[in-house]
């Protein structure tokens, strides 16, 4: 919706609503939002910022508990790297 009221705006033909879709580099896509959570934790972990990186690791588990990955990212989240 947003994207195609900013096309509006420029005076463009809207978006193609088959392109929504949310892709990795690699161009598969990501299979829910825990799993962007996971990768969002492990980049702000990685950047040295551990409090975003728990908030998001905390998020992924509460939408996965059962996500190996999402765990992993918690506990090295959680004892700062």
């Amino acid at each position: 919706k947003a994207a195609a009221s900013a096309a509006d705006r420029r005076g463009h033909a809207p978006p193609d609503p088959s392109l929504a879709v949310f892709a990795e580099s690699e161009g598969v896509a990501l299979s829910s939002a825990a799993d962007r959570e996971v990768k969002w934790a492990w980049w702000a972990l990685n950047n040295g910022n551990v409090k975003t990186a728990r908030s998001l690791a905390f998020r992924a588990v509460a939408r996965a508990p059962f996500n190996r990955a999402a765990w992993l990212v918690f506990m090295c989240a959680v004892r700062g790297h």
